[in-house]
């Protein structure tokens, strides 16, 4: 489907540059869309520790924008999340 073809696509690039911002995007949003916010915020995470440790430097803004859109998303999902509640017998 067009997903995996997006996602092959995402990752030869990365094959070929580990630090391809766009690529990086590109797999986090497709993780966003399949309802996995927690896993597009992991591929940042990758990125920023690839980023300070090869290139000393940070994502780029539009990435920054992305991941702070996720994390929104993800605490969201999480909110809306039922909480199990254990009850017990009173004594």
């Amino acid at each position: 489907g067009r997903r995996e073809d997006a996602e092959r696509a995402w990752l030869g690039v990365l094959r070929r540059d580990d630090a391809h911002e766009g690529a990086w995007r590109g797999l986090m949003r497709l993780r966003a869309e399949e309802g996995r916010p927690d896993e597009a915020l992991r591929l940042y995470g990758r990125l920023r520790t690839l980023l300070a440790g090869e290139l000393e430097s940070l994502p780029e803004p539009e990435t920054e924008r992305l991941a702070r859109s996720l994390e929104a998303a993800a605490a969201a999902a999480q909110a809306a999340t039922p909480r199990s509640v254990l009850v017990g017998k009173s004594r």
